[in-house]
């Protein structure tokens, strides 16, 4: 996958299939222009029970459990 696959991710594990070709300085950046909904279905995969996450404390787990 590319770094465009980000943008057109459909569910949590197509995102973090498309994550781990961008670079870690970039991530942020990059989940930033995910929907909640998604960042929310990552996080699950990471882990971590994101059921009440924000988007940016989606974002931040799915950086430190990725």
């Amino acid at each position: 996958m590319t770094n465009n696959s980000i943008a057109i991710a459909t569910n949590g594990d197509e995102l973090l299939t498309a994550l781990a070709s961008i670079s870690p300085d970039n991530r942020y950046t990059a989940l930033a222009t995910c929907g909640v909904k998604i960042l929310r279905d990552a996080a699950d995969l990471c882990g971590i029970d994101a059921i009440d996450l924000g988007k940016r404390a989606a974002i931040k787990e799915i950086i430190e459990n990725f």
